[in-house]
């Protein structure tokens, strides 16, 4: 099952799609609407997210649609974050990721409640990232940086301007996203290969997002430090 807020309906629509999976807005969700039935083991959701939010929700207020969805629908075991930022702090701004706040809430008994996965770090001092698909139904492709700085993310985010100025004009739009990855990576290959760049990227076809993202399997604690993630439970 593929949730998304409220600016991400197109996008995780074209996900589903590809997934062969249904979808179902987050709001839908809240204010004591009954969360449907799903056969699906894994719970996809796509929206905005910074150190302290992700899709409008606090780390509590996500804990809480997790469990109730689990409750409803045991054979749950894993959630994807599509998002930006949900393991990064931003450059210093915020003590802790959103996903320092969310693993605590899940971890009881000595387990996981569920298996957490988001799009990597982009490397141990990755502190911002940014997340781009097209906003149009039918576009295909995600393109994903993760910078030292913000400077940097922006940076690796300028190749995609540079790629789409390439693609031809006749190309139609909702074929445009797709079309300019492959300039994009020409792009920044070229770029790494004169010298050091504080930045990574990855993209591809929607079909392959789900195969890049992984499991988050430390957090920060006030008082420990790093802790690891216990096993989710089966």
């Amino acid at each position: 099952m593929i949730l998304y807020d409220a600016d991400h309906l197109n996008r995780a629509t074209n996900l589903a799609h590809v997934l062969k999976e249904q979808t179902a807005s987050l709001a839908s969700l809240q204010g004591g609407h009954t969360i449907p039935p799903s056969p699906d083991q894994t719970l996809t959701i796509w929206g905005h997210g910074d150190p302290q939010t992700f899709a409008g929700l606090n780390a509590a207020g996500l804990h809480a649609i997790i469990q109730a969805w689990k409750t409803r629908n045991p054979k749950l075991n894993t959630v994807e974050l599509v998002t930006c930022d949900a393991r990064h702090i931003q450059d210093g701004q915020s003590s802790y990721s959103f996903t320092d706040q969310l693993m605590p809430l899940l971890i009881g008994g000595g387990r996981s409640s569920v298996l957490v996965k988001t799009l990597p770090r982009g490397g141990s001092k990755a502190s911002w990232s940014r997340l781009w698909a097209m906003d149009l139904v039918g576009a295909d492709g995600y393109y994903f940086a993760a910078g030292e700085t913000e400077a940097a993310m922006i940076q690796g985010g300028q190749v995609m301007s540079e790629a789409f100025a390439k693609v031809p004009v006749s190309t139609p739009d909702v074929d445009k996203f797709i079309t300019c990855l492959p300039i994009a990576q020409k792009l920044n290959d070229a770029a790494a290969l004169k010298g050091p760049v504080a930045y990574v990227t990855s993209s591809g076809a929607l079909a392959k997002l789900r195969g890049v993202l992984v499991p988050v399997t430390a957090y920060r604690d006030q008082v420990r430090g790093i802790v690891a993630v216990p096993k989710a439970l089966d």
